[in-house]
């Protein structure tokens, strides 16, 4: 019998997860063409239909360069290059806002989002230290304060650029993280609590996130402002029925549902694919969510076991959060649908997370749950 402290043996990847994920790519891809190209018929896309396809299929094979590229290095590679994507992070965030500069750092025909980057830095940072420091994590001072101070600056830099949606993401998954690694549930709850003033600043002192929070509460008072884009969300969910209008033949893209191929992609699944067709992406989802908790709760060791759950919780958090808009259960957002929509920030770190789980998958044990048994 192989030693418990023995290196494992390198596998197979888990088809569990390379299946889901690549339906799920496929369809992204003919979703964001179909729902874009009447977009496209104006003169500054050159009345080009596959515009945005041309661009989503080469930021798809960057995002799949960088997959295979996290699937061959070592995960722990990660863990010594911490400081530097934390430092990277977080000083263009600050450049950001300085600058003010919005959401995007565009250089030449390139655009990124540097708050897509802080996320993913802030799951390696917790998965390194909640391994190193798991014995102390039920302490308020020791356990809790270190990690919320970065997390909270790289909160607080987000939501000053302004993207509030990922800063609340990033803090949602700091929490979960946390969680998971021990966290008393009572330092957790205080802690939430005292962000509270902070959530009220950001929400009031921009006049749209206040009438997103209003339209959300009242989402039939005000179906021409502020309550429009539910309104059109969930026109379009409800009239794909069972099957669908067929692809193409969606008419809520005719410049009524906004955002179409990107915040709101999965109306369009909704009208033009049907509830049969939303029914196969969530079980989509689900599969892969589930396998990557799998391939997370095997792995080699303590910090690809956290690694590997917080980089499910990313895509799982965006997953959600996305859906929960679209359907009116959240207010309004700008969160793309992970692996679906058009973009190429989210997609690329999306498919790096995907990455470092088949390499889990990979590397994995088969006991349950071994690192998380502190006795």
């Amino acid at each position: 019998m192989r030693r418990m402290d023995e290196p494992p043996k390198m596998g197979k990847v888990d088809l569990g997860l390379v299946i889901p994920l690549v339906l799920l790519l496929a369809i992204g891809t003919i979703v964001v063409f179909s729902s874009s190209s009447s977009l496209t018929q104006q003169p500054k896309f050159g009345y080009d239909s596959t515009y945005f396809l041309r661009r989503h299929i080469f930021k798809l094979f960057i995002g799949i360069c960088a997959l295979m590229l996290t699937l061959r290095v070592n995960y722990r590679w990660f863990r010594r290059q911490i400081p530097l994507f934390l430092a990277i992070s977080l000083i263009l965030l600050a450049l950001m806002v300085l600058f003010k500069m919005g959401r995007w750092l565009r250089i030449g025909p390139i655009s990124f989002q540097p708050s897509e980057l802080a996320k993913f830095s802030i799951v390696l940072y917790l998965a390194d230290f909640l391994e190193r420091k798991g014995k102390v994590i039920g302490e308020l001072s020791r356990g809790l304060l270190p990690p919320l101070l970065v997390v909270g600056v790289a909160f607080v830099l987000v939501a000053l650029e302004p993207d509030f949606s990922t800063a609340f993401v990033i803090l949602s998954l700091a929490g979960v993280m946390l969680f998971l690694g021990g966290a008393r549930i009572r330092h957790l709850l205080a802690i939430a609590l005292s962000f509270l003033p902070v959530f009220f600043l950001f929400i009031h002192k921009v006049d749209y996130r206040a009438n997103r929070i209003w339209a959300f509460l009242h989402p039939l008072q005000d179906t021409k402002r502020a309550g429009y884009q539910l309104h059109q969300s969930l026109i379009s969910l409800g009239s794909g029925g069972l099957l669908g209008t067929g692809l193409g033949e969606g008419k809520e893209k005719l410049f009524f549902l906004p955002q179409p191929h990107t915040d709101f992609i999965l109306s369009s699944i909704g009208e033009e694919l049907g509830f049969l067709g939303i029914f196969f992406v969530f079980l989509l989802f689900l599969l892969f969510l589930v396998r990557g908790i799998r391939a997370s709760v095997h792995a080699p060791d303590l910090y690809g076991s956290f690694l590997g759950l917080g980089l499910v919780m990313m895509v799982g958090l965006g997953f959600f959060l996305n859906v929960g808009v679209a359907c009116g259960k959240l207010p309004t957002t700008g969160l793309p649908l992970p692996f679906i929509s058009y973009g190429g920030s989210s997609l690329l770190f999306c498919l790096m997370g995907s990455g470092i789980l088949l390499q889990l998958s990979k590397r994995g044990r088969k006991s349950w749950f071994p690192r998380f048994n502190r006795e």
